[in-house]
């Protein structure tokens, strides 16, 4: 986009507006928007300036951003006029029309003035604002019947279990499309256009995932699967680079459709008229997307390890071996990994663990001292038999995570039939909503059950293997071993300095988690 506004040829300067909406199936090209414009901006005299937006719906609440880029220069009077192929290419939203029209009001020093080809919408008068407004709350009903129209489509979808369309994920095979008459398929920048093989997977990013669930049940984190892609130039599905990020990977890892399973994200507007999506809802089995790459009960211990770790954006960029897991026996805060005022003697500022809640008497403590005395703690547990034990029975669990799982299927049922009865007007809504509601805190219910089954789920490796973690402590991530320190000693406390003065390290000032006790019974000699 041009951002040149003001020519120094004193000719009068004017936007000419495009969007191609994420509905291709109508409407100009962005090409053709602009030729119109630029035919009239030409006619006229008028210096152009492009704005345009590339598959953003006027309707969808999208902040669109050379709209607004364009509208800010409006207002400061940079920009006096505007051209659009059609008036439904500005706007669909009354709000927004309104806006327009107050930018038109010939008491302002700089009125704006709207044009499409035909000519000037005259938004200074009342017949032009009338007929705006008729045209805006036209397209504006007609958009939302589409979208009522789209959503039924959709759901009817799910309910016989098809996903929907999209690219193609990762861990599917991909093909080349073909055009109806059977021609291979290529888009205009001439690149083949692919689509995905739904029931045919790609064996190769299948192995990756099942490597990375299986690691991130152990302590890996999502980043430190992003760099191992990246370091072995995995492709990314949609561009071809590699270019992985935490995020990307857990938009992967969290899709219920590696266990098989159809997800729904619904779409709700916040308090502040933004358009966001609430998390994954699982809504049934998915009938054409082949075997599943994990079975659900895994699929679903990982969500629950992935929420309490704070993957979906609370746990903080920059991390410590000890993130998250210190905590202030005196208030119960979280503590903060910090540098230390430096004393007569220090080559530089010594790192503590501090309290940062207000009032006296909150503790801070040595932080090199305590990592150390940690870890050498969490090496001890690993080693002992006890907790070998432990892990052991937890690794017995299975069962009862596939007993959770089928208790999953079964609220998901009833959903379905609580919907069904609504559908065909057997249940009133006041009902159905009250028995959505209650079924959905049922599922919360029992996902929350499945999260202990992977308390230990890092130390299953190590238990009772005398030294092996020991041995291979140097080269876990952080990440990992913060993990295996979580599960080994569980929340660690810090009480208050014994002693006033410099925060050193005291370890009768910390507490941790018992030690496990050995619960199998021996035999009697």
């Amino acid at each position: 986009m041009n951002n040149q506004t003001t020519p120094a040829n004193g000719t009068p300067t004017v936007a000419l507006y495009a969007r191609l909406s994420d509905d291709r199936k109508h409407g100009a090209s962005i090409e053709s928007q602009l030729e119109d414009c630029f035919a009239l901006a030409e006619e006229q005299g008028w210096q152009p300036v492009e704005f345009v937006d590339r598959d953003i719906s006027a309707f969808s609440g999208r902040l669109r951003p050379a709209y607004e880029a364009m509208m800010a220069k409006a207002r400061t009077g940079e920009i006096t006029r505007v051209v659009a192929w059609d008036l439904d290419r500005l706007y669909r939203d009354p709000r927004e029309l309104e806006d327009l029209i107050a930018l038109a009001d010939p008491r302002r020093l700089h009125p704006l003035r709207v044009y499409d080809p035909a000519g000037d919408l005259n938004l200074d008068t009342e017949g032009g604002i009338t007929a705006a407004r008729n045209r805006v709350n036209t397209a504006n009903m007609e958009s939302r019947s589409k979208s009522r129209r789209v959503k039924r489509a959709k759901a009817r979808i799910r309910k016989q279990g098809i996903s929907g369309g999209g690219p193609r994920p990762f861990g599917w095979l991909a093909q080349q499309a073909v055009e109806p008459s059977g021609k291979p398929a290529f888009k205009k920048d001439g690149t083949p256009k692919v689509i995905w093989i739904r029931n045919q997977h790609d064996p190769d990013e299948v192995a990756l995932i099942k490597a990375a669930v299986a690691d991130l049940l152990k302590g890996a984190s999502l980043r430190d699967i992003a760099m191992r892609w990246n370091a072995a130039k995995v492709p990314q599905p949609q561009t071809g680079r590699a270019n992985w990020t935490a995020h990307i990977v857990h938009a992967i890892v969290a899709s219920p459709r590696l266990a098989g399973l159809l997800g729904h994200r619904k779409q709700v507007i916040d308090d502040s008229g933004k358009v966001r999506y609430e998390a994954v809802e699982v809504v049934g089995e998915a009938k054409d997307i082949g075997p599943p790459i994990i079975d659900r009960a895994t699929w679903e211990r990982l969500q629950q390890v992935l929420e309490q770790r704070g993957a979906t954006g609370h746990m903080p960029r920059r991390r410590s071996l000890l993130t998250g897991l210190v905590t202030c026996e005196k208030c119960g805060s979280v503590m903060v990994r910090s540098g230390a005022r430096r004393h007569n003697g220090d080559a530089e500022a010594r790192k503590v663990w501090r309290c940062m809640a207000a009032g006296g008497g909150h503790p801070s403590i040595d932080a090199q001292a305590l990592e150390e005395w940690l870890i050498e703690a969490t090496l001890h547990r690993a080693d002992t038999a006890s907790l070998a034990a432990m892990v052991r029975q937890r690794g017995k669990q299975g069962q009862e995570a596939a007993e959770l799982v089928s208790q999953l299927e079964e609220l998901e049922r009833q959903m379905d039939a609580a919907a069904r009865s609504y559908a065909a007007g057997r249940l009133p809504i006041r009902a159905f909503e009250e028995a959505s509601a209650e079924l959905q805190r049922k599922q919360k219910a029992v996902q929350s059950r499945l999260g202990p089954l992977t308390a230990t789920a890092p130390l299953e490796p190590y238990a009772g293997r005398r030294g092996l973690l020991r041995k291979r402590w140097p080269t876990l991530s952080l990440d990992e071993q913060r993990a295996i320190i979580a599960a080994a000693l569980g929340r660690v406390t810090v009480g208050p300095v014994r002693k006033v003065g410099r925060p050193t390290f005291d370890s009768r000032r910390v507490k941790i988690a018992p030690a496990p006790r050995n619960t199998t019974k021996r035999r009697k000699t």
